[in-house]
């Protein structure tokens, strides 16, 4: 599985629900895991917006979509971008007065499509140009989640018998088998794996933070020897 990482959280004090319990010759341990992503792609949002004047007389505008559409445009050549990967996704309008005169602005929103997180840098880093109003990044998580809870359920298996195993040492007693796996108390989660926006439109200030996580945790009751 791309982009996935398991950790095993290797805390072995005496936590929670981790006990021993020498009169019925059995401990009980939480075993827990972790799964560390990067995105496997990206989509940046690009907002352009009409900019206007007025200098005491009444609101021209400077800088129309057609031409804040073609600064888009040839910063997409200039940076050497594939053009096929932007694509429309809104257009409005919006209302500004000045001294009780009314214009009218139109506000478009692009999505480019990127792949690789050096490009995404690139991009963020280089991209201004007269209209620019602002800039969002979607990370896009694809996983197979069935596979990435099966292995979270393993590697959390694992953890636990380490556990085990490191409590009873330090009393001299040794791990024998499973006697039972409480099922009901393991828990994962699953964030959402769509986007990650940030709140405001932002031309430089982008959250670029790479990585999200899932964890698991499973109680484990194993016999004393």
């Amino acid at each position: 599985m791309k982009n996935l990482v398991i950790c095993l959280l290797l805390t072995t004090k005496l936590f929670g629900q981790d006990a021993v319990d020498d009169n019925q010759k059995k401990i009980k341990v939480t075993g827990r895991a972790q799964i560390e992503m990067e995105p496997t792609s990206y989509i940046l949002d690009i907002m352009l917006r009409e900019n206007y004047i007025t200098a005491n007389k009444a609101p021209e505008i400077v800088v129309g979509i057609d031409s804040i559409e073609n600064n888009l445009k040839k910063f997409i050549r200039d940076m050497k971008l594939d053009s096929k990967k932007l694509n429309q996704l809104s257009v409005s309008n919006s209302a500004s007065s000045f001294m009780g005169q009314e214009i009218i602005l139109i506000t478009e929103v692009y999505e480019y499509k990127i792949n690789e997180y050096a490009e995404l840098k690139k991009v963020v880093a280089n991209i201004n140009f007269p209209g620019l109003a602002g800039i969002k990044v979607r990370k896009i998580f694809e996983i197979d989640k069935d596979a990435a809870e099966a292995k979270l359920y393993v590697a959390a298996l694992k953890n636990a018998k380490i556990k085990a195993e490191t409590i009873l040492s330090s009393v001299n007693k040794t791990l024998g088998e499973i006697i039972y796996i409480d099922s009901y108390d393991y828990r994962y989660s699953l964030p959402n794996f769509d986007d990650d926006y940030q709140s405001n439109w932002d031309n430089r200030q982008v959250d670029l933070n790479r990585k999200k996580t899932i964890s698991a945790l499973v109680n484990v009751t194993y016999e004393i020897k």
